[in-house]
């Protein structure tokens, strides 16, 4: 009895071992890389969790071009708080502001001082815009 059950244990032993060594014939197909999609680090360990924060990370900040025109937009504001044409800022100013959370923090600031120096406009307190004497 005793050496029966050594030889299936050296048997089911040997089965195991022979089924790691087995190679498959198909080859693992690559996964496609999807354009704007977070790659995984290299070290191959990526988390569903650290895959969502590269995903978020990249949804929230904005290409240079956008930017740009968030800038470009914010001068214009400016523009039009010193032409007096208040309802013009307001409304590209609230467009700004939706969308001030993936916006750099130099032009966060900047839109911060647009909307104070609309407000000061609107109340009709003596406003003071750069640049101006």
């Amino acid at each position: 009895m005793r050496t029966l059950a050594i030889c299936s244990m050296v048997l089911a032993g040997a089965m195991v071992v022979g089924c790691d060594t087995k190679t498959d014939s198909k080859p693992t197909p690559a996964t496609p890389a999807i354009p704007g999609a977070p790659s995984t680090p290299s070290h191959g360990n990526a988390t569903p969790e650290s895959v969502g924060h590269d995903a978020a990370e990249k949804a929230a900040s904005l290409s240079d071009t956008a930017v740009k025109e968030a800038q470009e937009k914010v001068t214009q504001v400016v523009q039009y708080i010193k032409e007096n044409k208040l309802d013009l800022a307001e409304k590209a100013l609230n467009e700004l502001e939706k969308i001030k959370d993936s916006l750099p923090e130099s032009i966060r600031s900047q839109l911060a001082n647009a909307r104070s120096m609309l407000d000061a406009a609107k109340s009709g307190k003596g406003l003071t815009l750069p640049g101006a004497h």
